[in-house]
């Protein structure tokens, strides 16, 4: 009977000893794919993920597919990093990892350049966590996707709300360093291949007191563009080429 009981008291041990092990080795797994992410190898750190994932508890999954999904990011395996985000907000939509994953998977829209469904994450992202640390990065995110689709005034608003809101952030700063020129509306007039050409529709549209300009359009052939005004709104611009057009120029506007 003793032998039985020592027996049964060595079995527990060596079982538990076991579970000890590999609740570390799991964990050692993450903590392993967060040093080489920070060193920069993004392969070995996914795959420190995987590692852990296929041995984790449902519970801990998420930290390790928001690692994952980061790590992509960085990598720039976009395609894999929208999925792995979107399996963070799917499957686990309860857990501690949902904000980050949200901001990731805007993010990664954003990266991929497909600007239209990165505001409206950034945009959920927004109304959600109304109280987050990272909304003033999301503001600035949300302004510069609606300068890259030319969306001049949400632009305006974004970056306005983020200076009004957030005056002493790092984003805020970097809405300073932006080049004004990308908020001005002007008309175009003309397009030419021949740069004098373009010249001589700058001095007649001079002549009549509009402030013309010829702005060269890269690649090739050259183009050489002429343009009329740096407008801040759009009413302005619109208005310039309404009298554009009653002196008998064709005209587009252009943001």
């Amino acid at each position: 009977m003793k032998k039985t009981g020592e027996r049964i008291l060595f079995i527990l041990l060596v079982t538990g000893a076991l579970v000890l092990w590999c609740t570390h080795y799991v964990f050692a797994n993450l903590d392993t794919a967060q040093v080489q992410f920070l060193k920069g190898d993004y392969s070995a750190a996914v795959k420190s993920c995987d590692d852990f994932a296929e041995t984790a508890k449902s519970a801990d999954l998420p930290a390790a597919y928001y690692l994952k999904g980061r790590t992509l990011l960085k990598a720039n395996r976009l395609d894999e990093a929208q999925n792995t985000f979107t399996k963070i907000l799917t499957d686990f939509s309860k857990s501690a990892y949902v904000e980050q994953a949200q901001l990731g998977l805007a993010d990664t829209l954003f990266a991929k350049e497909d600007y239209q469904n990165a505001v409206g994450e950034y945009r959920k992202f927004e109304e959600k966590y109304n109280q987050s640390p990272f909304l003033a990065t999301v503001l600035y995110k949300l302004g510069k996707s609606h300068l890259k689709t030319k969306q001049l005034d949400q632009a305006r608003f974004y970056f306005q709300k983020l200076q009004q809101d957030y005056p002493l952030s790092f984003e805020s700063k970097l809405v300073d360093e932006l080049d004004n020129s990308e908020f001005t509306y002007n008309i175009q007039v003309g397009c030419f291949s021949n740069y004098a050409n373009a010249e001589k529709l700058v001095k007649r549209l001079k002549s009549r007191s509009f402030d013309a300009f010829i702005s060269e359009k890269e690649g090739f052939p050259v183009f050489y563009r002429v343009r009329v005004g740096k407008f801040r709104s759009e009413s302005d611009a619109k208005a310039c080429k309404l009298s554009l057009e009653k002196n008998g120029f064709k005209t587009r506007l252009c943001p």
